[in-house]
């Protein structure tokens, strides 16, 4: 074997895929790069400049090769990088569940910023906006989604289903199932949306994208994720009490957690498969992120991810908390 055909097997050993090329983390290709600069300027300060140097070069060739210099790094960044400063670098929390606002994502406090200090989940419906009374204690996302005294329990939108889990209300279901329905063979107008939203403009960019008064766009993963969810706010708007205190950001939450106990996909009928999986991106909290989609037509019928609060309540939960 020649001296190049050994350089390049050593080359490609010392490689991480996984952290370079269209992998690596610029942020934490940053903090690595700034850490071999120090060490460098330490060594040329302590002992001669050309040590720092080729100390630095080596340590680029690592960084280049590895994709980090110091074992941890996303953790690092992960924990010491404000959000601010990882959102410059496309590593902001997840949008899925929000609108976006002048190119950024808008979402409720609560679900940006993940467990509160008293570890439950708040990303959801009510969590912010609202404030909990002075004799109603917080709720975590696993108790509120089981609770016979939630809203959605007492407005028959929720029921109990096997063993402690949480279900559509039986006539709730039916109701839906109906409404979209009537809400199909009518078509998904811009004053569907404004009802929705409580918009006083709404101005339709695509079959399941609208703008929202001129500055906040929403869109939906199919024209009958939309349509499932004008049936699902028409029906809240009557049966849910408060639904009129909902923000946006709230009620896109509630509908698209509803949206993932259809089993019944509005294009075809089909059943409905859901997918979920904790995601443990660099630079970022891990989320859950979860999928539904029809097993037959392939129609995409929801998506969502939430920050991971180390619970054990499902992602529908999450987003329907009250």
């Amino acid at each position: 074997m020649s001296t190049r055909s050994r350089l390049t097997t050593v080359l490609a050993a010392a490689r991480r895929p996984e952290h370079t090329g269209e992998n690596r983390c610029v942020p934490c290709a940053i903090v690595n790069v700034a850490i071999a600069g120090l060490v460098a300027v330490g060594l040329a300060f302590v002992l001669v400049t050309p040590i720092g140097l080729l100390a630095f070069l080596a340590c680029l060739a690592v960084i280049y090769l590895r994709g980090y210099l110091v074992p941890g790094t996303p953790e690092l960044t992960r924990q010491y990088f404000p959000p601010w400063l990882l959102a410059l670098f496309g590593k902001d929390e997840p949008i899925e569940n929000g609108f976006e606002v002048n190119g950024r994502g808008s979402m409720t406090e609560a679900a940006a910023s993940g467990p509160t200090t008293s570890g439950a989940a708040t990303t959801g419906v009510g969590a912010e906006s609202r404030t909990t009374g002075p004799d109603e204690p917080e709720k975590s996302a696993a108790v509120a989604a089981t609770d016979p005294d939630d809203p959605l329990f007492a407005a028959n939108v929720l029921a109990r289903g096997e063993g402690t889990g949480v279900d559509l209300a039986p006539s709730f279901r039916a109701a839906w199932h109906d409404r979209i329905g009537s809400v199909e063979e009518g078509g998904v107008e811009p004053a569907d949306l404004r009802s929705m939203f409580d918009a006083e403009d709404v101005g339709r960019m695509g079959e399941a994208s609208f703008v929202l008064d001129s500055s906040a766009s929403v869109r939906w993963e199919s024209p009958e994720a939309l349509l499932a969810d004008v049936a699902a706010a028409s029906l809240l708007s009557d049966r849910l009490a408060g639904w009129e205190n909902f923000d946006r950001d709230e009620r896109r939450a509630a509908l698209t957690g509803l949206r993932l106990f259809l089993d019944q996909c509005p294009a075809c009928g089909g059943a409905i498969a859901r997918g979920e999986e904790r995601v443990d991106p660099c630079c970022q909290r891990p989320h859950l992120v979860v999928d539904a989609a029809c097993e037959e037509c392939g129609t995409p019928i929801a998506d969502a991810a939430v920050a991971d609060s180390g619970g054990n309540a499902p992602v529908r939960a999450r987003l329907l908390e009250i």
